[in-house]
């Protein structure tokens, strides 16, 4: 059976029924094995927690809803949408030869932030990785990572 890989947005589609990818990647991954790199529930926790919270102003309504996500994945509700999830875990040498991607891809892989300051997408470049190495399926709407793909002859 080979690999397919989902990008975070299509893990928060996964979860999220009003995300604009819900319907698309639940037709898509219905009745399929997908997986995940488990630093992308750390991601998902991380994006939740800023975006209901309000950016950290409203703890408690941001900690409900990492606590719901908690929730819904631990009790496997996507199955119900007849989608399999495997969890892949990262290895210490995923981040190294992520770095490596980061450093000879700094267009793909560097986000521009405020006053002038750059920050390393240290999560994609970790996909990028494993992408690379498994040689498999990426569901992603990321332009950075689509562009490492067609560099790397990577199916997306």
């Amino acid at each position: 059976m080979s690999i397919i890989l989902v990008d975070t947005t299509g893990l928060w589609a996964i979860v999220f029924e009003d995300s604009k990818y819900h319907r698309f990647i639940i037709k898509e991954l219905a009745g399929k094995r997908i997986s995940v790199l488990d630093i992308q529930i750390l991601e998902l926790i991380r994006i939740v927690y800023k975006s209901f919270s309000e950016g950290g102003r409203h703890f408690q309504k941001g900690f409900s809803k990492i606590m719901e996500i908690s929730e819904f994945i631990e009790s496997r509700a996507y199955e119900i949408k007849r989608i399999k999830l495997n969890y892949i875990k990262t290895r210490p040498v995923d981040y190294i030869n992520a770095l490596r991607i980061i450093g000879s891809h700094k267009n793909l892989f560097i986000r521009e932030g405020p006053k002038d300051t750059q920050w390393p997408e240290i999560i994609d470049a970790i996909i990028a990785y494993k992408w690379y190495e498994l040689k498999c399926l990426l569901y992603t709407k990321d332009d950075g990572l689509i562009e490492f793909g067609r560099a790397n002859n990577l199916k997306y």
